[in-house]
């Protein structure tokens, strides 16, 4: 499904909701029905429940809260869906379990939409340009994960950014974990250089600078940014125009891969 599309399904959710920032989800669940939302202990992050004409959504309990919030948009795109029964939504797959992850992945592209619309990543953008902190920022207002926040910076603005957690492998080597999603052509472990690992290693907060790294097999030109915040340690990429091939903001979500 296109992103327009996508955009147009979040919107008519968002206009169930009681607040439209942060969007107040309890308001918009209320509107389908749900009788209840409570956290249990269960396997999956979360599942719809329909017990004796009652619709419960269960969340699991031991995630964090932005987790649960977005499991729980997805969960409301589900019921969105049921609700139109195919008059917006066709989903061809040439089996069950393809349709199921078809659907799945709609319900995720859904829920970043209905949380973090575009005007909110338009607006933030003008104060913070596509840094770090835009991520940060659109997280904070949204009560969203910076995984998420960047995954959707990378849709909405024509810059694809790569946010990457900080760890260290048991040879004491610096690691980053790709914590968003990115375009397909941007999928592959990402690399730096030694002088950007020493900042890394050093816990130097690094403003955003002109850099080559490499993603995958690709050499890449764009810019770093090196920030600390509390205990976790992020780098953060932006890869410029002329060096990542066509614009992506426009089309599937399909377009974006997780490693």
């Amino acid at each position: 499904m296109k992103r327009p599309e996508v955009e147009s399904l979040a919107a008519e959710l968002r206009a169930m909701a009681v607040n439209a920032r942060p969007v107040h989800l309890y308001s918009i669940a209320g509107k389908f029905g749900v009788s209840e939302i409570r956290n249990v202990a269960i396997l999956e992050d979360g599942r719809l429940r329909r017990d004796h004409g009652r619709i419960v959504i269960e969340l699991r309990a031991d995630r964090n809260p932005q987790r649960r919030r977005f499991t729980l948009a997805h969960e409301l795109a589900h019921l969105l869906l049921d609700s139109t029964a195919g008059q917006y939504v066709t989903i061809r797959a040439r089996s069950a379990s393809a349709r199921h992850a078809e659907v799945e992945r709609l319900c995720d592209s859904i829920a970043a939409a209905l949380l973090m619309p575009p005007s909110v990543v338009e607006e933030l953008e003008q104060s913070y340009g596509v840094t770090f902190g835009l991520v940060e920022a659109l997280a904070t207002i949204t009560r969203c994960s910076l995984g998420a926040a960047a995954t959707r910076v990378c849709e909405i603005t024509d810059t694809p950014v790569v946010l990457t957690e900080v760890s260290r492998s048991r040879t004491g080597d610096i690691e980053l974990r790709p914590l968003s999603r990115r375009p397909r052509h941007l999928s592959g472990n990402v690399r730096i250089d030694s002088d950007q690992a020493a900042l890394t290693a050093a816990r130097i907060n690094l403003d955003p600078r002109p850099a080559q790294f490499r993603i995958g097999s690709r050499q890449l030109h764009g810019r770093i940014e090196i920030r600390s915040s509390g205990p976790r340690r992020f780098v953060f990429f932006a890869v410029d125009n002329e060096a990542q091939g066509p614009r992506v903001a426009n089309g599937d979500k399909s377009d974006l891969a997780a490693d």
